[in-house]
């Protein structure tokens, strides 16, 4: 199958990604652990360490997920604030109840909401995160924009996604796992594959770290470290907002 066929039209990608995470929400974690051995745990941890957070810092989690990110951020901002926010309210539902994760009585709070229109008044954060996410947007540079946005001068954002491995045999292995045995596990775990091919696929066509760190750059954030994990597959990038 090409990979525009996986893809939906521009104008309906908001509703698709939506309904589809709402439709995999209940084996989302299962499959994240399987297709990357569990190795997104610590991509994840990484990213976080990362942002060099502190006790009492006001910390965004866009398109949170079930909520890893954001609560490992709310164990590292004792008496702090940790919002996660997802389009999904199904991942959100999920999240909230994955209560043997708080690891502080400073609980994450739970928002259903737009990356592209977010309901936070401007410099309402000091750091944000956002975990295979991006490249879930309508627009990048828009949600890039946003965020840049309620960031406070200084403020820092984590941007964990997918990225293309380097070398042409690596490539074309980490090609075949995407389109072939990540689809076939979804199958096998969830009884349907739609959302999966999605996901790989964009995940091959999506931006590069340098792509991504000029959309940074227009909006107001200086990318300052651009971190790689196995291979290239998995990116961290590190920016800070101007003052």
């Amino acid at each position: 199958m090409a990979l525009e066929q996986s893809l939906p039209p521009r104008g309906e990608k908001p509703e698709f990604v939506r309904a589809g995470f709402a439709e995999i929400s209940a084996h989302y974690d299962r499959i994240n652990d399987w297709m990357t051995f569990g190795l997104h745990r610590h991509w994840k941890r990484q990213a976080v360490r990362g942002l060099h957070l502190q006790p009492g810092d006001r910390v965004l989690d866009l398109c949170c997920g079930t909520g890893d990110l954001a609560y490992l951020c709310a164990a590292e901002t004792m008496g702090g604030v940790t919002v996660g926010l997802d389009f999904a309210s199904e991942m959100i539902t999920i999240a909230q109840s994955r209560t043997e994760w708080c690891v502080s009585e400073d609980r994450p709070a739970w928002v259903r909401g737009d990356a592209l229109r977010l309901p936070f008044p401007d410099r309402s954060f000091d750091a944000a995160t956002i975990g295979y996410g991006l490249r879930n947007l309508a627009n990048v540079r828009e949600g890039l924009s946003e965020i840049s946005r309620v960031l406070r001068p200084g403020g820092r954002l984590a941007i964990l996604d997918t990225g293309l491995p380097h070398g042409r045999l690596i490539g074309a292995v980490h090609r075949f796992y995407l389109l072939q045995c990540i689809p076939a596990l979804a199958r096998l775990v969830h009884g349907s594959s739609e959302m999966y091919r999605y996901l790989a696929s964009s995940a091959l066509i999506f931006a590069s770290p340098e792509e991504i760190s000029q959309d940074c750059a227009a909006v107001g954030l200086n990318v300052e470290e651009i971190r790689q994990f196995l291979f290239g597959s998995s990116v961290a990038i590190f920016a800070v907002k101007r003052r």
